[in-house]
């Protein structure tokens, strides 16, 4: 097939995403994006954009578009040129606006709900959405049903339940054999002293507050670790509050030349603890699983679903998660790489490409 793909916002997960399904696809792709930055104005007019772009290099008509979620793509549809109007389009959901966690900037003002409506004009105008999980899934027709409910009149409730029957999901992938021809087989405790991994982006979803009181409260027990800082954000203040108060604990605080430094660099970590507020798949938390680093996750989140089966510890609050925390820095047990690798292996590339190779020539 020849498809067209779309991602106003080139950066991050949604560049990987992208990248990836050129590279690991046997389909033929032609791709238009825009940087990654100004996330509401790349909502609002990203659609005018990509459509001049698509006008000026006058493509073939592909046989699919693969739009991501930045994007409304009812305006996209409406500009679209008579010849690609009947192009069937796949929405791609990300994220979505209406659970993202509210900034500081939201919360001292009144929440503009416009942009998660958005996102549910956009699934409701697309021939096909997936999701990167079901609980993301489950949470959007929710928040959906939710925000429509509390329209004055005509809210249309059943356009939810159109949107859900022609949803799915198709997860992220990691690339398990890249990642396998570089690790050495080594047992889990094979640090001095218990070390801390923190390899998220330093926003709000994912809860850097929540991390930096972790510390704080591992010292106060006067537990002893080591951590490591693999994403670098010096405008972050709570960046720069962890590296000046835990200065003697760091033993790695940067960014690194290539994927394959950055894996050597988590695969030697212990101890992952996850304080994200929001999460819909967590590439960053499944590259340090799968590289052997226990991880500690919140509950009811999406975590849940990705490990199911593996036996991890989940917390309710603070209190659970430093004590979570402690037992597993104190605990002599090692993790089961073989058995973590093998419930994990559905999330290699060649599985998730696999499934969407299958699944467009469906649609």
């Amino acid at each position: 097939m020849n498809i067209c793909l779309i991602e106003p916002f080139y950066g991050g997960s949604h560049k990987y995403w992208a990248d990836n399904l050129v590279k690991w696809s046997k389909h033929n792709f032609t791709v238009f994006t825009l940087s990654a930055k100004h996330w509401k104005w790349r909502m609002q007019g990203s659609a005018l954009e990509i459509n001049s772009q698509i006008i000026k290099s006058d493509i073939p008509v592909p046989d699919l578009f693969i739009v991501s979620d930045l994007i409304d793509l009812s305006f996209f549809k409406s500009l679209l040129p008579e010849k690609y109007s009947r192009v069937k389009i796949l929405f791609y959901m990300h994220e979505n606006q209406l659970t993202y966690p509210k900034s500081m900037l939201d919360k001292e003002k009144e929440f503009d709900l416009s942009y998660g409506y958005l996102n549910f004009k956009s699934c409701l105008v697309a021939d096909f959405i997936l999701f990167n999980s079901h609980f993301h899934k489950s949470v959007f027709l929710n928040a959906a049903k939710e925000l429509l409910s509390k329209m004055p009149d005509y809210n249309h409730l059943a356009s939810v339940d159109i949107i859900e029957s022609k949803s799915d999901v198709l997860y992220l992938g990691i690339d398990m054999n890249f990642i396998n021809s570089i690790l050495l087989k080594k047992p889990y405790i094979k640090n001095p002293m218990p070390t801390l991994l923190w390899n998220h982006r330093w926003k709000a979803d994912k809860n850097p507050q929540g991390f930096l009181k972790l510390l704080r409260n591992l010292k106060a027990e006067k537990v002893d670790f080591k951590l490591k800082l693999t994403n670098v954000e010096s405008e972050s203040k709570i960046y720069q509050t962890i590296n000046k108060e835990f200065n003697n604990e760091i033993v790695f605080n940067g960014k690194l030349d290539s994927y394959s430094e950055y894996i050597k660099e988590i695969s030697d970590c212990d101890l992952i603890p996850m304080t994200s507020n929001h999460d819909f798949f967590g590439l960053s938390l499944m590259e340090a699983v799968y590289c052997g680093v226990y991880p500690i996750l919140p509950s009811n989140m999406v975590y849940e679903e990705i490990y199911k089966d593996c036996g991890f510890s989940y917390y309710n609050d603070e209190a659970e998660l430093l004590q979570l925390t402690i037992d597993r820095i104190n605990s002599k047990t090692t993790l089961n790489h073989e058995k973590i690798r093998n419930i994990l292996k559905k999330y290699d590339w060649n599985s998730v490409i696999a499934d969407f190779d299958e699944r467009v020539h469906t649609l």
